[in-house]
């Protein structure tokens, strides 16, 4: 078994959100319980580690950017066939799909996206009130 995580967090940025945090965590439980994987994030340039790949993103913290890079250089990344993918947004699944990489794919939501999307800034979405 190997398993991909998926998250556009760029990891030399200061302050980790609770997605980062989340799986960061997840990485290192699965290296202590020897489980092979691989970390895929945004970052300043490609980089690609043991454990840790990086595609370079043309704006830092930009969901949009990161999907774009992801499916443009998905595959130079190093990801086993067998691998499952798990994403931490569905649309970072989006290139995997289109790439028909990994027959097995996750995804975990953090949070609520109904209650968090509407009140990003530039947002279109808008609930009912009452």
């Amino acid at each position: 078994m190997h398993v991909t995580l998926v998250s556009g967090f760029d990891p030399s940025g200061h302050s980790p959100s609770g997605t980062r945090t989340h799986v960061e965590a997840l990485a290192s439980y699965l290296r202590r319980i020897h489980i092979p994987h691989l970390v895929v994030t945004a970052a300043r340039r490609w980089e690609v580690e043991r454990e840790w790949c990086g595609v370079p993103v043309h704006k830092a913290n930009s969901t949009l950017h990161f999907q774009a890079a992801l499916a443009t250089m998905l595959s130079d990344v190093p990801i086993p066939q067998d691998s499952i993918i798990h994403a931490h947004r569905p649309d970072d699944l989006l290139p995997f799909l289109m790439h028909r990489i990994g027959r097995r794919r996750v995804c975990t939501l953090h949070g609520n996206p109904g209650l968090s999307v509407p009140g990003r800034p530039g947002s279109r979405c808008h609930l009912p009130v009452g």
